[in-house]
């Protein structure tokens, strides 16, 4: 319930700072949760499914809930596999961050069945949402390209090219030299304008939360893109980048993205009255509980 009045009010909060709030976008999933018995512990664990994650949670009674931060987090979308074993336990692999595998146990072989199915479901659906990301990069759009030297930028029509795994840009779509960057060799993203080449801007030209950099070994590539398709971008790169370049250490789910995309939203709007983000909050709902 806790969880569910943060998202109320930062929606709310948005609302009234005369933006959109951000919505996680609709798509068929499944969500399931449970209590689970964890074999390397001998302890029931509390496992939480929503949009290809699995949160763990120490186990719970009946018509308790669970509170606090989870213990683990394992990410379904990338470089995962759920298999039963010949025992009927339910074994969950994944290799990001790093490598981890767990081990539970359902309390009948139905109950192991239901989570098998919504786990490999809930995993099947964000593969396909990640998969139409990588098509809409395929096409690209309109990005500005924020340069190092001056932190000035320059509007370019960006597209991903996923079999030579580059980022490439030109005045056009069809530009016949366009210039580019091998994904192979970027080792992370950053969501925002967080680098010295955005910071160094004496005015920031474009919203917080349309920004994002590709950071490589020896330089960084800063962008921004329409609020509309920041989310595409980010994390149809980022699954490009965990797919096909070794050094990728970060990683976001699509809750994390958009909990952040609040956040920067939240924080520029607050920035625009002359607040803190705390102090534009604590005014926002002030106000809401004046409202009729």
């Amino acid at each position: 319930r806790v969880t569910e009045l943060r998202v109320f009010f930062c929606k709310a909060s948005v609302a009234r700072a005369g933006a959109h709030p951000v919505l996680m976008p609709d798509a068929p999933d499944v969500e399931k949760r449970g209590n689970l018995l964890c074999t390397a512990t001998g302890k029931p664990a509390f496992l939480v499914l929503r949009r290809g994650v699995v949160r763990i949670f120490p186990g719970i009674q009946a018509r308790e809930k669970h509170r606090g931060l989870p213990e683990e987090v394992i990410q379904l979308l990338h470089k995962s596999e759920v298999v039963t074993d010949a025992d009927g336990a339910l074994r969950i692999k994944s290799r990001v961050l790093y490598d981890t595998e767990h081990v539970f146990r359902a309390c009948s072989d139905t109950e192991a069945r239901l989570w098998f199915q919504a786990l490999t479901s809930s995993r099947a659906a964000g593969v396909e949402r990640l998969a139409r990301h990588l098509e809409f990069l395929s096409q690209g759009t309109t990005a500005y390209k924020y340069n190092y030297s001056n932190s000035k930028r320059m509007r370019r029509h960006f597209w991903v090219d996923e079999s030579s795994a580059e980022l490439r840009w030109g005045k056009t779509r069809a530009d016949e030299s366009p210039q580019s960057m091998e994904l192979t060799t970027c080792v992370g993203l950053i969501y925002g304008p967080l680098t010295s080449t955005f910071q160094r801007c004496a005015v920031l030209e474009d919203p917080p939360w349309c920004c994002f950099s590709l950071l490589f070994p020896d330089r960084t590539l800063d962008l921004a893109v329409a609020g509309d398709a920041v989310a595409q971008w980010f994390l149809g790169l980022q699954l490009l980048l965990l797919q096909r370049s070794p050094g990728c250490v970060t990683c976001l789910s699509e809750a994390q993205f958009v909990f952040r995309k609040v956040q920067h939203r939240l924080r520029y709007a607050a920035h625009r009255d002359g607040l803190t983000t705390r102090a534009f909050l604590l005014q926002r709902l002030r106000a809401l509980a004046k409202d009729p």
